[in-house]
């Protein structure tokens, strides 16, 4: 569509006009975290296309078609997932806000897989896209969550006040005993005196309440 824009050119004047802006909406599924889950599916044409590669000339019918998926984690949590595929596996990580967190091509069993590994930078929600390495090719594939290192752990417990005050409550999780932004993990608000669960916390790790 055409689209109103404002710029400014390398001796700081302004550049007004229209320009035509190009963009795909894309499903998103929630990923299978099960674990033996294999998430199998077909990348096909009706898929989007993915931003992060395609051709040099910028060409949008060169970008590889994907499939994106979300799962919820926690800061330092390991993801790892590998991409099953008999073409050229290619998978990108993306945080809640859109940025690129990690990517992978190669690194599984087969010649072509793709197995992603990395430390989450923040607890939220995040997109795996399931893609392939060169643009205008389709195929099944799995995408499944590995268990080496262990399974996820958790924590769970009860706020028990016995005062008369009102208000909330607030229940925290951080890497390390000073409590600071730097340690947070991930955090809950109780409307009252209650029971409280963390999951998906990366395992052979110390937490702190």
């Amino acid at each position: 569509s055409d689209e109103p824009f404002g710029s400014f050119d390398a001796d700081g004047e302004l550049v007004e006009g229209t320009a035509i802006v190009d963009f795909d909406v894309c499903d998103r599924a929630p990923l299978d975290t099960t674990p033996g889950a294999t998430n199998p599916g077909t990348i096909t044409t009706a898929d989007c296309r993915n931003a992060e590669s395609g051709s040099e000339d910028g060409d949008p019918a060169a970008r590889p078609f994907q499939r994106l998926f979300t799962l919820r984690g926690t800061l330092g949590q390991v993801l790892d997932a590998t991409m099953e595929a008999d073409e050229d596996a290619f998978q990108y990580l993306y945080d809640e806000d859109g940025k690129l967190v990690s990517a992978a091509d190669g690194g599984g069993a087969n010649s072509g897989d793709a197995r992603l590994v990395t430390p989450l930078p923040r607890s939220g929600v995040f997109t795996v896209a399931a893609s392939f390495f060169s643009g205008g090719v389709v195929g099944p594939y799995r995408l499944i969550l590995n268990t080496s290192g262990g399974q996820p752990g958790s924590i769970s417990g009860t706020v028990e006040y016995s005062g008369s005050q009102g208000g909330e409550f607030g229940v925290g999780v951080f890497r390390d005993e000073n409590f600071n932004d730097a340690a947070f993990v991930d955090g809950r608000r109780l409307p009252a005196a209650g029971a409280f669960a963390f999951t998906g916390l990366a395992s052979g790790t110390s937490y702190y309440l």
